[in-house]
């Protein structure tokens, strides 16, 4: 858990006024009052639970000071963010200073910046102001904001071009099974939506066999990707959307996405995705799991 680094200064006990060789003292004029330390906060989604830290300016209690807030967001922070015991931050009994426990959510999409804003509201002790500086209410609220770590979709076009590749094969009958690096692929745009066109998926070429045109749907709201195909009727009765590969009946070989062990992801602060299929015999039974993951160069 992180702790926002802080440096309280409290000036709480007495001026002191030298007259002749007489010590006067002087009672402390101010009043006690709750603040945040800082009135802006910036954090990354990605960052982890933090710690918000409210300020007791004011002589420490036998018993625990229950500080209350508001807090309200934008639209972007909306479901994206979690605060422990929200609306009340506690001050342990000895101590001036207690902390929001704040949590934003670390999400793989694109949803812009947040901004949460606390404003303090009151406290269970009645000689304490809200800000340090009485009527000004100095730091009485604080604005949080939450930096988006992803990146935008943006224009199918932009994905489209030479790609780095990396083939696992689970096991095979084509391939060796194992991890396939430094291959490429040059994608292309395809027909309908968000889809992209690999020429020769699988590699099949390498094993000289006639290349397979597959397209790819990538999902830009739910960042997954999955292969586009036709429906298949397999002769143990299965219908399946996939891709034609090779081969004749009872053994022919076709591609079809993994579902239901889970679809690839995007990752489009790089232009990268992963695309996980199935090479399925005839008659419904598993050759080959196939997990390809695309790099833009």
């Amino acid at each position: 858990m992180k702790k926002i680094n802080h440096k309280i200064i409290f000036v709480m006990l007495f001026f002191a006024v030298i007259a002749c060789e007489t010590i006067t003292p002087e009672p402390y004029n101010g009043k006690f009052f709750m603040a945040f330390e800082t009135p802006e906060l910036a954090v990354d989604e990605d960052e982890g639970t933090i710690e918000i830290p409210v300020l007791m300016g004011a002589t420490k209690s036998d018993t625990d000071v229950t500080i209350n807030y508001e807090v309200t967001s934008n639209d972007n922070a909306v479901g994206l963010y979690t605060i422990e015991s929200e609306g009340t931050v506690t001050v342990p009994a000895g101590e001036t200073i207690g902390y929001i426990v704040l949590t934003p959510t670390d999400n793989s999409i694109f949803d812009g910046e947040k901004t949460l804003t606390f404003t303090l509201t009151g406290s269970s002790r009645s000689d304490l102001i809200i800000g340090f500086d009485g009527p000004d209410k100095l730091n009485s609220t604080l604005s949080v904001t939450i930096n988006d770590n992803d990146c935008p979709f943006g224009d199918i076009t932009e994905w489209a071009g030479a790609y780095d590749v990396t083939m696992t094969l689970s096991f095979g009958f084509i391939f060796n099974p194992g991890t396939y690096t430094g291959l490429d692929a040059t994608l292309t745009v395809g027909a309908n939506g968000n889809t992209l066109v690999d020429p020769d998926f699988g590699y099949l070429s390498l094993s000289g066999r006639a290349p397979v045109p597959v397209t790819f749907n990538l999902d830009a709201e739910g960042l997954t990707t999955n292969i586009i195909g036709t429906p298949y009727n397999f002769s143990d009765g299965t219908t399946e959307n996939a891709v034609y590969a090779y081969g004749t009946a009872p053994n022919e070989r076709v591609y079809t996405n993994d579902a239901p062990n889970g679809l690839g992801f995007i990752a489009t602060c790089t232009k990268t995705f992963t695309v996980k299929a199935r090479i399925k015999r005839q008659d419904g039974t598993t050759g080959q799991i196939l997990l390809m993951t695309y790099k833009k160069l």
